[in-house]
């Protein structure tokens, strides 16, 4: 080993923060190629709007499956909560405009949201659009979408979302694990669903064995496009999605 060699190593060890650094390419590393598979998969346009909404939020989302419609769901889900752009996930799928126009806003974000860690207790934080209490587009027969934060010291912590229709029958629902969040002990889940017995309220819950993770109960109105529905809505201003 020459002299230059040695000196260069030297230094690195020597200096934690590029430790830190190279810890952090190498962890980015090993979720690329863990994730490389699924990656491939989605449709180009979607990767192309993960790869730029991860270089704005590093570490926030990671592809976890190869279903391009779920991909974009989420990050549109990500992007209204972190970056306050909302658009429509139906509006960008079919409209070539309407996509191209998203990513030159997302190139340009307010600021993002200061996240925490809290280190007491659970804490639970819902947000998007399959728990949004009145969104027209929260259908009958359509798979609906929403991503919550759980803050717990419990790393393992198995999830289960209970959501009921207005009779009271069970939900199918489908959760996903899509955070790599490399601080803290809060995690990020997204949670789809297709409601398909009758229009009306439904009710979302959160346990963990059996046991409540939240005292709040979130109320969803699932609407049928078939049926003219006479709701009176509140006015959420410039955050409600585009439709």
């Amino acid at each position: 080993m020459n002299t230059s060699t040695s000196t260069y190593i030297d230094s690195i060890w020597n200096n934690p923060n590029t430790l830190d650094l190279l810890e952090m390419k190498k962890s980015s590393l090993i979720s690329t190629i863990q994730n490389q598979n699924s990656f491939y998969q989605i449709v180009p346009s979607i990767r192309r709007l993960y790869t730029i909404f991860d270089s704005i939020c590093p570490n926030i989302y990671r592809i976890h499956c190869s279903d391009s419609t779920r991909i974009l769901n989420e990050i549109l889900c990500l992007t209204d909560e972190y970056l306050h752009m909302s658009s429509s996930s139906n509006e960008l799928l079919f409209n070539e405009k309407s996509f191209d126009d998203f990513i030159l806003k997302l190139r340009r974000p307010s600021i993002i949201r200061k996240k925490s860690f809290p280190s007491i207790k659970s804490e639970l934080h819902c947000f998007g659009q399959g728990i949004h209490p009145y969104n027209y587009n929260n259908q009958l027969n359509q798979p609906i979408l929403f991503c919550f934060e759980l803050t717990t010291k419990n790393s393992s912590l198995p999830i289960d979302v209970l959501i009921l229709d207005p009779d009271d029958n069970f939900v199918l629902t489908d959760i996903k694990y899509i955070n790599t969040y490399n601080q803290g002990d809060t995690k990020l889940y997204s949670c789809s669903y297709t409601p398909i017995t009758k229009s009306g309220i439904y009710k979302i819950l959160f346990f963990h064995n059996n046991i409540s993770i939240s005292n709040q109960q979130y109320s969803v109105f699932i609407y049928n496009s078939n049926k003219e529905q006479l709701i009176k809505e509140p006015q959420y201003g410039k955050n409600k999605l585009f439709f």
